[in-house]
Protein backbone atom coordinates (compact mmCIF):
# COMPACT_ATOMS: atom_id res chain seq x y z
CA UNK A 1 0.00 0.00 0.00
CA UNK A 2 1.54 3.28 -1.14
CA UNK A 3 0.64 6.20 1.33
CA UNK A 4 1.33 9.68 -0.13
CA UNK A 5 2.78 12.44 2.01
CA UNK A 6 -0.40 14.30 2.74
CA UNK A 7 -2.46 10.98 4.05
CA UNK A 8 0.05 10.64 6.94
CA UNK A 9 -1.07 12.44 10.59
CA UNK A 10 0.89 15.31 11.00
CA UNK A 11 4.02 14.91 13.20
CA UNK A 12 3.47 16.96 16.63
CA UNK A 13 6.37 18.06 18.34
CA UNK A 14 7.60 17.38 21.42
CA UNK A 15 7.73 19.58 24.32
CA UNK A 16 6.67 20.12 28.12
CA UNK A 17 3.67 22.71 27.11
CA UNK A 18 0.06 20.37 26.79
CA UNK A 19 -1.87 20.83 23.57
CA UNK A 20 -5.27 22.59 24.62
CA UNK A 21 -7.41 19.24 23.74
CA UNK A 22 -4.88 17.35 26.34
CA UNK A 23 -5.20 19.29 28.99
CA UNK A 24 -5.47 17.77 32.62
CA UNK A 25 -8.93 16.78 34.32
CA UNK A 26 -9.51 19.26 36.88
CA UNK A 27 -9.33 17.26 40.25
CA UNK A 28 -13.10 16.52 42.18
CA UNK A 29 -10.58 17.57 45.32
CA UNK A 30 -9.86 21.04 43.92
CA UNK A 31 -13.55 22.16 43.21
CA UNK A 32 -14.14 21.33 47.13
CA UNK A 33 -11.70 23.66 47.86
CA UNK A 34 -13.10 26.66 45.24
CA UNK A 35 -16.10 25.56 46.95
CA UNK A 36 -14.90 26.99 50.08
CA UNK A 37 -13.19 29.92 48.56
CA UNK A 38 -16.54 30.77 46.94
CA UNK A 39 -17.80 31.23 50.78
CA UNK A 40 -15.56 33.02 52.06
CA UNK A 41 -15.05 35.85 49.40
CA UNK A 42 -16.97 38.85 50.36
CA UNK A 43 -19.21 40.73 47.91
CA UNK A 44 -17.67 43.06 45.09
CA UNK A 45 -14.35 40.67 45.36
CA UNK A 46 -13.57 40.39 41.18
CA UNK A 47 -12.26 36.45 42.25
CA UNK A 48 -15.54 35.79 42.93
CA UNK A 49 -16.91 35.55 39.43
CA UNK A 50 -14.54 33.49 38.59
CA UNK A 51 -14.59 31.02 41.14
CA UNK A 52 -17.96 30.53 40.47
CA UNK A 53 -17.82 30.29 36.54
CA UNK A 54 -14.92 27.79 37.19
CA UNK A 55 -17.61 26.06 39.51
CA UNK A 56 -19.81 26.04 36.74
CA UNK A 57 -18.23 25.30 33.98
CA UNK A 58 -16.80 21.98 36.42
CA UNK A 59 -20.65 21.34 37.24
CA UNK A 60 -22.09 21.53 34.12
CA UNK A 61 -19.09 19.93 31.63
CA UNK A 62 -19.85 23.09 29.38
CA UNK A 63 -17.37 24.32 27.03
CA UNK A 64 -16.59 27.83 28.00
CA UNK A 65 -17.30 29.19 24.23
CA UNK A 66 -20.77 28.02 25.00
CA UNK A 67 -21.27 29.54 27.92
CA UNK A 68 -20.26 32.65 26.64
CA UNK A 69 -23.07 31.90 24.11
CA UNK A 70 -26.15 31.72 26.26
CA UNK A 71 -28.51 33.12 28.22
CA UNK A 72 -29.73 32.15 31.72
CA UNK A 73 -33.45 31.46 32.05
CA UNK A 74 -34.16 30.50 34.95
CA UNK A 75 -32.86 29.93 38.52
CA UNK A 76 -34.49 27.21 40.77
CA UNK A 77 -34.07 26.02 44.10
CA UNK A 78 -32.00 23.25 42.85
CA UNK A 79 -30.83 24.03 39.12
CA UNK A 80 -30.07 26.83 36.92
CA UNK A 81 -31.46 26.41 33.53
CA UNK A 82 -29.97 28.74 30.21
CA UNK A 83 -29.99 28.40 26.66
CA UNK A 84 -26.97 28.49 24.20
CA UNK A 85 -27.82 30.25 21.09
CA UNK A 86 -24.95 28.00 19.03
CA UNK A 87 -23.72 24.71 19.89
CA UNK A 88 -20.18 23.32 18.19
CA UNK A 89 -21.00 22.00 14.98
CA UNK A 90 -24.76 22.22 15.85
CA UNK A 91 -27.70 24.43 16.71
CA UNK A 92 -28.46 25.88 19.81
CA UNK A 93 -29.64 23.74 22.46
CA UNK A 94 -30.85 23.88 26.62
CA UNK A 95 -28.77 22.92 29.33
CA UNK A 96 -29.30 22.81 32.69
CA UNK A 97 -26.85 22.34 36.18
CA UNK A 98 -26.64 22.44 39.51
CA UNK A 99 -26.67 25.20 41.50
CA UNK A 100 -24.95 24.61 44.87
CA UNK A 101 -21.53 23.38 44.37
CA UNK A 102 -20.19 20.11 46.35
CA UNK A 103 -20.15 22.01 50.15
CA UNK A 104 -22.89 24.05 49.62
CA UNK A 105 -21.61 27.04 47.84
CA UNK A 106 -24.45 29.33 45.88
CA UNK A 107 -22.46 29.22 42.64
CA UNK A 108 -25.08 29.18 40.25
CA UNK A 109 -26.83 32.07 42.39
CA UNK A 110 -23.48 33.63 42.18
CA UNK A 111 -23.36 33.48 38.31
CA UNK A 112 -27.04 34.49 37.95
CA UNK A 113 -26.62 37.96 40.63
CA UNK A 114 -23.45 38.81 38.31
CA UNK A 115 -25.09 38.70 34.87
CA UNK A 116 -28.47 40.88 36.16
CA UNK A 117 -26.02 43.43 37.39
CA UNK A 118 -24.64 43.38 34.50
CA UNK A 119 -27.94 43.26 32.22
CA UNK A 120 -29.31 45.97 34.25
CA UNK A 121 -26.66 48.42 33.14
CA UNK A 122 -27.46 47.33 29.07
CA UNK A 123 -30.12 48.44 26.84
CA UNK A 124 -30.72 44.48 25.73
CA UNK A 125 -30.04 41.23 28.21
CA UNK A 126 -26.43 40.15 27.20
CA UNK A 127 -25.46 36.88 26.05
CA UNK A 128 -22.90 35.18 27.90
CA UNK A 129 -22.80 34.45 31.87
CA UNK A 130 -18.97 36.06 32.49
CA UNK A 131 -18.55 39.49 32.16
CA UNK A 132 -16.07 42.55 33.22
CA UNK A 133 -17.15 46.45 33.42
CA UNK A 134 -19.61 45.60 30.72
CA UNK A 135 -17.19 43.59 28.48
CA UNK A 136 -17.61 39.80 27.73
CA UNK A 137 -14.69 37.61 29.21
CA UNK A 138 -12.49 35.92 26.48
CA UNK A 139 -11.57 32.68 26.38
CA UNK A 140 -8.10 33.95 27.41
CA UNK A 141 -8.91 36.12 29.98
CA UNK A 142 -10.75 33.64 31.71
CA UNK A 143 -7.76 30.88 31.31
CA UNK A 144 -4.97 33.78 32.95
CA UNK A 145 -7.89 35.16 35.49
CA UNK A 146 -8.80 31.54 36.75
CA UNK A 147 -4.77 30.23 37.10
CA UNK A 148 -4.60 33.88 38.93
CA UNK A 149 -7.05 32.70 41.49
CA UNK A 150 -5.44 29.09 41.56
CA UNK A 151 -1.92 30.41 42.50
CA UNK A 152 -2.94 33.05 44.93
CA UNK A 153 -5.86 31.67 46.80
CA UNK A 154 -5.29 27.93 46.54
CA UNK A 155 -1.53 28.14 46.22
CA UNK A 156 -1.50 25.85 43.45
CA UNK A 157 2.12 25.67 42.00
CA UNK A 158 1.24 23.93 38.88
CA UNK A 159 -1.82 26.33 37.53
CA UNK A 160 0.05 26.82 34.42
CA UNK A 161 -1.73 23.34 33.06
CA UNK A 162 -4.96 24.38 34.16
CA UNK A 163 -7.51 25.80 31.49
CA UNK A 164 -10.91 25.60 30.71
CA UNK A 165 -10.99 22.31 29.12
CA UNK A 166 -9.33 20.97 32.83
CA UNK A 167 -13.22 21.55 33.68
CA UNK A 168 -14.94 20.24 30.30
CA UNK A 169 -12.76 16.73 30.60
CA UNK A 170 -12.92 15.92 34.68
CA UNK A 171 -17.06 15.25 35.38
CA UNK A 172 -16.76 12.83 32.21
CA UNK A 173 -13.20 11.25 33.68
CA UNK A 174 -14.90 10.92 37.27
CA UNK A 175 -17.97 9.24 35.41
CA UNK A 176 -15.71 6.57 33.38
CA UNK A 177 -13.85 5.64 36.87
CA UNK A 178 -17.82 4.92 38.18
CA UNK A 179 -18.52 2.88 35.60
CA UNK A 180 -21.22 5.20 34.47
CA UNK A 181 -23.93 3.98 31.56
CA UNK A 182 -23.08 5.70 28.85
CA UNK A 183 -26.57 7.26 28.19
CA UNK A 184 -25.50 8.66 31.36
CA UNK A 185 -22.42 10.06 30.03
CA UNK A 186 -23.52 11.70 26.98
CA UNK A 187 -26.32 13.40 29.16
CA UNK A 188 -23.40 15.11 31.48
CA UNK A 189 -21.61 16.17 28.80
CA UNK A 190 -24.96 17.46 26.93
CA UNK A 191 -23.82 15.25 23.99
CA UNK A 192 -25.09 14.02 21.03
CA UNK A 193 -25.77 9.81 20.80
CA UNK A 194 -22.39 8.19 20.47
CA UNK A 195 -21.75 5.16 18.20
CA UNK A 196 -22.96 2.81 20.59
CA UNK A 197 -25.51 4.64 22.31
CA UNK A 198 -28.42 6.01 21.34
CA UNK A 199 -29.09 8.29 23.53
CA UNK A 200 -33.34 7.63 24.00
CA UNK A 201 -33.63 10.74 26.31
CA UNK A 202 -31.99 13.04 23.87
CA UNK A 203 -35.68 12.98 21.90
CA UNK A 204 -37.45 13.31 25.17
CA UNK A 205 -39.05 17.06 25.96
CA UNK A 206 -37.07 16.59 28.81
CA UNK A 207 -33.33 15.85 28.15
CA UNK A 208 -32.11 19.21 29.91
CA UNK A 209 -33.41 17.87 32.85
CA UNK A 210 -31.99 14.73 32.99
CA UNK A 211 -28.89 16.23 32.23
CA UNK A 212 -29.02 18.16 35.15
CA UNK A 213 -30.40 15.08 37.20
CA UNK A 214 -26.42 13.06 36.10
CA UNK A 215 -24.92 15.72 36.82
CA UNK A 216 -26.04 16.69 40.08
CA UNK A 217 -25.74 13.11 41.13
CA UNK A 218 -22.11 13.52 40.10
CA UNK A 219 -21.76 16.71 42.15
CA UNK A 220 -22.92 14.55 45.51
CA UNK A 221 -20.73 11.79 44.33
CA UNK A 222 -17.83 14.35 45.05
CA UNK A 223 -19.63 15.78 47.94
CA UNK A 224 -19.75 12.15 49.48
CA UNK A 225 -16.01 11.46 48.94
CA UNK A 226 -14.95 14.68 50.40
CA UNK A 227 -16.89 13.42 53.78
CA UNK A 228 -15.46 10.17 53.75
CA UNK A 229 -11.72 11.35 53.52
CA UNK A 230 -12.69 13.77 56.28
CA UNK A 231 -14.11 10.72 58.54
CA UNK A 232 -10.54 8.73 57.61
CA UNK A 233 -12.36 6.63 55.59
Amino acid sequence: VHLSANSRPPRKAAGPELPAEQRVASDPELHIHLDGLLTSLPEGNPARVVVAAIQLLWMSALRFQHMQRSVPVRLTKHFLYSVCWQGKGKPGYRWACPRYGPTGADVAGCVWQDWQRTAAGMAKPPVGLMYENGAPYSLANFNTASRSVLQEHLGMQDADLFSSYSLRRSMPTLALLRGTPPDDVDALGDWTASKHSKMRVRYADSREEKAAAVKLEHVLVVRDLANLKEIGR
